[in-house]
């Protein structure tokens, strides 16, 4: 070591950081089994029915796609709500032209959001009042799906008494650096959502949800109050999955690996306009907590792994860094659906993940709210309305 404790002690504790955080992954991904590797036998009961609601805007490029892939899913039981969330562009017409060939879908048009609400809270809301299913799943429209992934999910969630069931989607990206996001996304919610402290028996412990795939029993959607007490989330489906939970439901979460996937940013310019959205919404639109994350994230993330270019006597610190990136890469890459190799671009690619969560604040706070799809929401409101 360098002999100077203002660089030992900061590099050792680094060091011991990822290497315990190896570990907590290695403990997280014990109870993120594949869909794939599922085998729960058919409810005792019969199949309940299934009712599909899946908010749509301004989507005619891919809704038909979206639609087709979801009335092909091999589930005897089954509903298709499509919400026309004030689409401008086509997206009416050609839902109805598929509800015209498949009465399994149904389309629902709203013409304005009421006040007090997100689009696609309202959107939620309105497909889940025309629904007739037992069990309700939120969708986003642009997913790639399994024709089998449904009878899994019921079968598992009705054999586990669950009232929430939510799967991590693959996500695709066609920029070189962001195909390696997958792994943050999974080290996220395993670390700071939870899931590194609840074996098998215990998952239902674990809160929130993910926005492509949310399977919830009906009675728990209404004991919760449906969409009403998160009518102003702008990240609607963690916040979803925290009022389930909150409401006495058992939740889970599970991987559904290379069995639904969405596009992630297929471009960097995507990138920051999903993330304006979302990245200050993450923190409570809280400017503390916000520069304590990027902060924390360039440290950690992105000067840990390179401590040896700092003094050259450091280098066992940042051996032990790698070593712990390179275990986590590898221990998630069957969920992942990334290479480990890619634990050589984490400091680069994290340091990249920063830029976009600071551009949210400094956009929302500038402009006093959030602009979406053609629809701004106050900060005032926002805040006011954190679940």
């Amino acid at each position: 070591m360098t002999g100077n404790p203002w660089l030992d002690v900061p590099a050792l504790a680094l060091a011991a950081i990822w290497l315990l955080s190896a570990v907590l992954v290695r403990r997280g991904r014990q109870v993120l089994d594949p869909v794939a590797t599922w085998d729960e036998p058919p409810p005792a009961g019969g199949w309940p029915r299934v009712s599909i609601v899946v908010p749509c805007r301004d989507e005619a490029a891919h809704v038909g796609t979206a639609m087709r892939s979801l009335l092909a899913l091999d589930y005897p039981s089954l509903e298709v709500i499509a919400v026309d969330d004030r689409s401008a562009d086509g997206t009416r017409e050609a839902l109805e032209a598929i509800a015209a060939e498949d009465p399994k879908l149904q389309v629902v048009r709203i013409n304005e959001v009421p006040p007090g609400w997100v689009g696609k809270c309202n959107a939620l809301r309105e497909g889940s009042r025309t629904a007739r299913g037992d069990w309700l799943l939120f969708m986003d429209g642009d997913v790639r799906i399994h024709p089998l992934i449904l009878q899994r999910a019921v079968a598992r969630a009705e054999a586990r008494a669950l009232d929430l069931l939510s799967f991590f989607p693959q996500n695709e990206s066609r920029v070189f650096l962001m195909q390696g996001f997958p792994t943050s996304m999974y080290v996220f919610f395993i670390l700071w959502m939870g899931l590194w402290a609840h074996g098998r028996k215990r998952q239902s412990l674990v809160a929130g949800s993910a926005g492509a795939f949310s399977l919830v029993r009906r009675t728990a959607y209404e004991r919760a109050g449906g969409h009403e007490p998160i009518r102003l989330a702008i990240v609607d489906d963690i916040s979803f999955g925290r009022l389930i939970r909150r409401t006495g439901g058992r939740t889970e979460f599970a991987a559904a690996a290379d069995w639904l996937s969405v596009p992630y940013a297929p471009t960097i310019r995507d990138l920051f306009r999903v993330t304006r959205k979302n990245g200050f919404a993450l923190f409570g639109y809280r400017w503390v907590m916000l520069a304590a994350f990027v902060v924390s994230g360039f440290i950690s993330q992105t000067l840990a792994p390179l401590l040896f270019l700092v003094d050259p006597r450091l280098w066992p610190c940042a051996l032990a860094v790698w070593l712990a990136l390179w275990d986590i890469y590898r221990v998630l890459a069957p969920l992942s659906g990334v290479r480990p190799a890619y634990a050589l671009l984490h400091p680069v690619l994290n340091f990249i993940l920063l830029f976009p969560f600071l551009a949210s604040a400094i956009a929302v706070t500038r402009e006093g709210g959030v602009s979406w799809r053609g629809t701004f929401y106050p900060l005032s409101e926002l805040k006011a309305g954190q679940p």
